[in-house]
C-alpha cells in the first residue's frame, strides 16, 4: 500500500481518494482509466498523469483490457502529448480490441478519437470514414432505443465533425448545415459541453467565410458553456479563437487580453504545449503593436519551448512568424533562413500546405530584394505545390464523396430491409395478438364456467342443508300441529326463521357479488361518526348475537369518533367482519370492536372473536372469490360460501383501505380495516373524478398507541396481509400482554 501511495502523489486528489476506495489493483487501473476520460476536456494533465499510472499498474498486472483503456485514453489526449501520429496508432488497436471483444459501448468513442486525429493530421478521408461509421453505429443504436441519451450525444458528436470536414474541403455551406443541425441536436438534448464544441466549430467556419460578427455570439456562447461545465483545456482554446477574432478587427489590445487569459487557464492546468502556443501568439500581437524587438525574444524563447517539446508542426509555424519579424527589422537574410528552414520541415514531414505557404514567403521576399530569378523560381514551385494542393482536395472530395454515396446507399438498403421487416413483424404481431386475445377469451370463459360449476356446487352443498331442514321443519307443523307442545312447535319455528334468514344472508351475498362484477360501486366520502356506524351494524344483527348468546362490546377512545369515510361501504365492510365473527364463535362467547386512531388522522377498525380461529396454512385462502378454509366451520352449522371477504376485499381496494386478519388456531380470529385520512367530500354525482391526491392515499400507518413501534401480531398468533399475500409471525419471546380492561356490552 505504501508503494502505492508513493506512485499516487502526481495524482489529482480527487482520484488519489477514490483509489483509496478500491478494492484491488484491477479496480484501481478501471478508477483511473475512467477519471482519465471524464476529465480529458478539463484537467488534461491531470488525465494525463492518471494514464501514465493506470499504464503502468496494467502493466504489473497484466491487465489487458486495462491496458487497452489506457491506448484509448492516451489517443483522446494526444493534443496534450503532441504526438498524433503515436496517438493514432493506439487508438486503432484499442478499436481492434474492442471490436474483437465485443465491447460495443466503447467502440464508437474509439471511433470519434480516431476521427479527431485523422481530421488533425489532414487526413480527410480517413477522418470522414471514421466519423461516418460513429454516426451509422448511432442510428442503430437509436432505432433500438430512441431515448439513449449516450447514442443521440454520440451521432450529435459525429454530425457534428462531419461538417468540420467538409468545412476543411472547402464546401463550406455543407459542412456548416451539418454543424447547425448537429448544434440543434444537442440544444434539445442539452449537452452543454457538445453545443459549446459544435458552436466553436461553426465560428471557425464563419471565421473561414470571413464573417466576423456572425463567429463572435457562438464564441461567447462556447465560452459561457465551457466556464459552466469547468471544461478548462476547451475554455482556454476558445479564449484564444476569441483573441484570434480580435486580431483580425486590429483590436489588438482587445486579442491580447483573451490570449492572456487563455494563457492563464494553460498554467493552471501545466498545458506547457498550450501555453507556449500562446506565448507565441501574444509575441505576434506585441509585433502588431510596433514592439517588434520584444516579440523577436519572446519568440526566440518560444521556439527553444517547441524543439524542447519536440512538436516540429509548432516549430514550423513559427519559423514564419520569426521570419515576418526579422524581415521587419530589415534583417531580411536571417529572415530567409528561417523561412528556408521551415520550408525544409514542412516538406520533410509532408505538410503540403505550409510548404507552399514558405514558397510563397520566399517567393515576395527576393521579388522585393530585387532578385528575381530566384523569386520566378519560387513561384514556380509555388504553382507547381498549388496544384498539387488542388489535385489533392479533389482527389480527397471525391473519396469522401463516395464513401458518402456508399453509405447512403447502405443507409438506403438498411431502411428499406427495416420497412419490410417492420410490415412483416406488424403483420405477425397482429396475427399473434389475435391468438392471445383469443387464448384469452377462452380462458376467461373457462374460467367463468369452472367458477360458476363451482360456486353452484358450493351453494347446492350449503343451501341444501337450509332449505332441507325447512321443509323438514314446516311439514313436521303441517302434519302434526295438534300433537305438538307449544315449546316444540315454538322452536321449529325458531329454527325456520333463522334458516331463512341464513338463506337470504347468502343470496343477497351472490346478488352483491354479481353486482360487483357487472356495475361496480359509487363511492361518496364525507366526515360521519365510525361509533355510530358500529353501534347500528350491531343492533341490526341483534337477533343473530342473541341467538349464539355472545356479548358484542365496542371499544373506542372517542365518542363522537369523526373520520372521513364512505358510510355505505363501510358499514358492509363491518357487517361482513361481525358476522363471520359470530358465525365462527361458540355460544356465550365475546366479539369485540375496536376502533382507533391512525397517526395520520384515519382510523382503525378490528373485529376480535373468540372462535375457532384459522391456521396459518388456511390463511392465504382468505379474502379471494369463494375462498373458505376447508378446516374451519360455523359453530352452528351455518352455511358459507366463500363470498363475503371477496367483497370485503373489492370494497377495501377501491375505497383505498387496507384490510388483513390475526388469527390463532383454538383462540380466535381479529379482522382489520384500515381508514385513510383524506381532505375533502364527495364525489357529488356519477362519474364525476376523484381527487389527484387521493389517487395517493396509504392505510399502512400505525395507531397512535402503537406509535414508532407499528403493528405486531400478538404472541403466538399470526397475521396475513391480503395485498402482499404475506404471512407475519409474532415474536414467542414477546410477553403476553394482560387482558384489556372491557368496556359495556351491547
Amino acid at each position: 500500500m505504501l508503494e502505492g501511495m508513493d506512485a499516487w502523489k502526481d495524482l489529482h486528489p480527487v482520484l488519489q481518494e477514490r483509489l483509496r476506495q478500491a478494492g484491488d489493483d484491477y479496480e484501481r487501473v478501471d478508477i483511473a482509466n475512467d477519471f482519465a476520460w471524464n476529465e480529458r476536456h478539463s484537467i488534461p494533465y491531470d488525465a494525463l498523469q492518471a494514464v501514465r499510472y493506470a499504464e503502468g499498474l496494467a502493466e504489473e498486472l497484466n491487465y489487458e483490457r486495462g491496458r487497452i483503456h489506457c491506448l484509448r485514453n492516451r489517443a483522446a489526449l494526444f493534443f496534450f502529448t503532441g504526438d498524433a501520429e503515436q496517438a493514432f496508432q493506439a487508438a486503432q488497436k484499442a478499436l481492434q480490441w474492442f471490436e474483437t471483444h465485443g465491447e460495443h459501448r466503447w467502440i464508437i468513442p474509439t471511433l470519434l478519437v480516431l476521427g479527431g486525429i485523422a481530421l488533425r493530421l489532414a487526413r480527410l478521408e480517413q477522418a470522414y470514414e471514421y466519423f461516418s461509421r460513429a454516426q451509422e453505429l448511432s442510428e442503430r443504436a437509436l432505432q433500438d432505443n430512441p431515448n439513449d441519451y449516450t447514442m443521440q450525444k454520440n451521432w450529435a458528436a459525429a454530425h457534428s465533425n462531419l461538417g468540420n470536414i467538409y468545412a476543411a474541403l472547402g464546401q463550406v455551406e455543407e459542412g456548416l448545415r451539418y454543424l447547425l443541425e448537429a448544434y440543434r441536436r444537442q440544444i434539445e438534448l442539452q449537452d452543454k459541453r457538445g453545443i459549446g464544441i459544435t458552436a466553436s466549430g461553426i465560428a471557425g467556419v464563419y471565421l473561414q467565410l470571413g464573417r466576423l460578427e456572425e463567429a463572435k455570439p457562438f464564441l461567447e456562447q462556447a465560452c459561457e458553456l465551457f466556464r459552466e461545465t469547468q471544461a478548462t483545456y476547451m475554455l482556454a482554446a476558445v479564449l484564444s479563437n476569441m483573441g484570434h477574432l480580435m486580431a483580425l478587427q486590429r483590436r489588438w489590445e482587445e486579442a491580447e487580453q483573451y490570449q492572456r487569459e487563455a494563457l492563464k487557464l494553460q498554467r493552471e492546468i501545466r498545458d506547457e504545449l498550450g501555453e507556449a502556443v500562446t506565448l507565441s501568439v501574444i509575441a505576434m500581437l506585441r509585433f502588431h503593436q510596433g514592439h517588434v524587438l520584444e516579440a523577436f525574444h519572446e519568440l526566440q524563447d518560444v521556439l527553444r519551448d517547441f524543439q524542447r517539446l519536440r512538436d516540429v508542426t509548432l516549430e514550423i509555424r513559427l519559423r514564419r512568424d520569426l521570419g515576418n519579424v526579422l524581415i521587419a527589422m530589415k534583417d531580411v537574410p536571417v529572415g530567409l533562413q528561417h523561412y528556408q528552414i521551415g520550408l525544409q520541415l514542412a516538406r520533410e514531414h509532408g505538410m503540403l500546405l505550409e510548404e507552399m505557404e514558405f514558397t510563397r514567403m520566399c517567393a515576395v521576399t527576393y521579388e522585393r530584394q530585387g532578385e528575381l530569378l530566384k523569386a520566378l523560381e519560387y513561384y514556380k514551385r509555388y504553382w507547381a505545390l498549388h496544384e498539387r494542393l488542388l489535385g489533392q482536395r479533389r482527389q480527397q472530395a471525391i473519396v469522401v464523396l463516395e464513401k458518402r454515396l456508399e453509405s447512403e446507399r447502405l443507409r438506403y438498403e438498411r431502411e428499406l430491409y427495416r420497412l419490410r421487416n417492420e410490415e412483416l413483424a406488424k403483420a405477425l404481431a397482429e396475427v399473434e395478438q389475435q391468438r392471445l386475445e383469443t387464448e384469452r377469451a377462452y380462458a376467461e370463459y373457462r374460467r367463468v364456467m369452472e367458477e360458476r360449476a363451482l360456486l353452484i356446487s358450493v351453494l347446492s352443498h350449503e343451501l341444501r342443508n337450509l332449505v332441507g331442514g325447512i321443509m323438514t321443519n314446516a311439514d313436521l307443523i303441517l302434519h302434526g300441529l295438534d300433537q305438538l307442545e307449544r315449546s316444540v312447535l315454538l322452536q321449529t319455528a325458531d329454527y325456520i326463521l333463522r334458516a331463512s334468514e341464513h338463506l337470504r344472508d347468502e343470496l343477497q351475498l351472490l346478488s352483491r357479488w354479481q353486482t360487483l362484477e357487472m356495475q361496480g360501486a359509487r363511492h361518496y366520502y364525507q366526515v360521519d361518526d365510525l361509533l355510530e356506524l358500529a353501534r347500528r351494524v350491531v343492533s341490526y344483527y341483534d337477533r343473530e348475537i342473541t341467538y349464539k348468546q355472545i356479548r358484542v362490546f365496542i371499544d373506542s377512545e372517542e365518542e363522537p369518533f369523526r373520520v372521513p369515510m364512505d358510510w355505505t361501504h363501510t358499514q358492509e365492510v363491518l357487517t361482513n367482519y361481525l358476522l363471520n365473527a359470530v358465525k365462527y364463535s361458540p355460544k356465550g362467547s365475546r366479539i369485540w370492536i375496536r376502533l382507533r386512531r391512525t397517526t395520520d388522522g384515519g382510523a382503525r377498525i378490528a373485529v376480535e372473536d373468540e372462535g375457532v380461529g384459522i391456521p396459518p396454512s388456511e390463511l392465504p385462502k382468505l379474502f379471494k372469490k369463494l375462498g373458505r378454509a376447508e378446516r374451519v366451520h360455523p359453530t352452528a352449522g351455518e352455511p358459507s360460501i366463500g363470498l363475503g371477504l371477496y367483497i370485503v376485499k373489492w370494497l377495501a381496494d377501491r375505497m383505498r383501505c387496507r384490510v388483513w386478519c390475526e388469527s390463532c388456531h383454538g383462540k380466535g380470529s381479529i379482522f382489520y380495516l384500515q381508514i385513510p385520512f383524506r381532505q375533502g367530500e364527495g364525489p357529488y354525482f356519477v362519474g364525476d373524478p376523484e381527487p389527484e391526491e387521493w389517487q395517493y392515499l396509504r392505510a399502512d400507518f400505525p395507531t397512535v398507541e402503537e406509535g414508532e413501534r407499528g403493528y405486531r401480531p400478538r404472541p403466538g398468533w399470526v397475521a396475513y396481509f391480503p395485498d402482499e399475500d404475506r404471512l407475519l409471525f409474532s415474536e414467542e419471546a414477546q410477553s403476553t400482554p394482560s387482558e384489556e380492561a372491557q368496556p359495556e356490552a351491547s
